[in-house]
């Protein structure tokens, strides 16, 4: 029987802060997520980084410092060529 697929993107800093099970627990039982889409960029402050307006509901409220760039070391061979 096909499954239909409960996916949110969420970001890293997330499991840094309240714990990889926790995260993977409260997505599953709240909100039954079957599937995560990992922010990997950071240039962007609203998905990468903390939430820094007030209470988020969970987690630690405070911005990091954001400086570009991404979580793994790119291989150029998969951009030649392309327009990035």
């Amino acid at each position: 029987m096909a499954r239909d697929f409960v996916g949110v993107q969420v970001g890293p800093v997330s499991f840094v802060d309240e714990g990889v099970e926790a995260v993977l627990d409260t997505l599953r039982e709240r909100a039954a997520v079957n599937a995560l889409v990992i922010a990997p960029l950071t240039w962007e402050e609203s998905v990468a980084s903390r939430a820094d307006y007030g209470s988020p509901g969970h987690g630690i409220v405070g911005s990091l410092p954001i400086t570009g760039g991404a979580f793994w070391n790119p291989d150029p061979a998969y951009y030649r060529g392309g327009l990035i």
